[in-house]
């Protein structure tokens, strides 16, 4: 469901069409792309669905803290997918921007404003600081993303709580053997890129793998069949479509009258 491409900027790597290609390869029916704190990606995405015959599904991944002014903040990175429109996503972005956090001037939504839109799914990342929301904030497109780099305690307590989890990669590069292009490429940028748990896109076996040790197979399955009804339900038109702009055409008439 998160899915990363070159375009996330000093994160991840992966040039479009391998990033699709590894989409299709994992058999999802609609081709999701959440790059972190960019959008850059969604015309060429849209360019390459278009010639395959699949529907793109846009998504943006953002940072979210508890407080803003801290030097070296705690920060989740949460997904959100546009579901109606892309205009509620774009208006979450540029408020992210405008409140940028730590040395790195990193985009930052504050808990609340992650959980107020209505028309975004939104998916927690591997560092969510669950005390900093009840469930009753929370509302139907909310998800505990579940995915690899998620500690076993971090899950216990999201099962505790309740929270309706969805499967995630944490795709660093979109396929395995892509694994030491992503270390000498950006393995500095996030750590020494020799984390332990996978770091591609992954499919369902892989996934199941990657998280038996974290959840239960119950939770485990309810993470997978949200997943499914989430690209299922976007396949069948519950997703945001990008539109061409229109271009302005002035009426020369009235330049010439002047």
């Amino acid at each position: 469901m998160r899915i990363r491409s070159s375009y996330s900027f000093k994160t991840a790597v992966g040039h479009l069409p391998d990033v699709f290609s590894r989409v299709q390869e994992v058999g999802y029916p609609v081709a999701p792309l959440s790059d972190r704190a960019s959008t850059f990606g969604f015309v060429r995405w849209k360019k390459l669905c278009d010639a395959a015959g699949v529907e793109p599904f846009f998504g943006v991944e953002l940072a979210v803290v508890p407080r803003l002014g801290e030097a070296k903040p705690t920060i989740d990175y949460w997904t959100f997918f546009a579901t109606d429109t892309l205009q509620e996503l774009h208006e979450l972005f540029a408020l992210a921007t405008s409140q940028c956090v730590g040395r790195e001037k990193t985009p930052a939504l504050l808990y609340e404003q992650a959980l107020a839109p209505l028309g975004l799914i939104k998916i927690t990342g591997e560092r969510v600081q669950l005390d900093c929301f009840s469930n009753d904030d929370l509302d139907d497109n909310f998800f505990f993303g579940l995915s690899p780099s998620v500690s076993k305690g971090l899950c216990k307590l999201a099962m505790d709580r309740e929270l309706r989890p969805i499967a995630l990669s944490d795709n660093l590069y979109p396929r395995e053997e892509d694994r030491e292009f992503y270390r000498v490429a950006l393995g500095g940028q996030r750590g020494s890129g020799t984390q332990s748990y996978e770091q591609h896109i992954l499919d369902d076996a892989a996934w199941r793998r990657s998280v038996e040790y974290i959840a239960p197979e119950a939770y485990s399955d309810a993470a997978l069949a949200n997943r499914v009804a989430c690209l299922s339900a976007a396949a069948n038109g519950q997703r945001a479509v990008l539109e061409k702009a229109k271009l302005f055409v002035p009426d020369w008439e009235d330049f010439t009258a002047c």
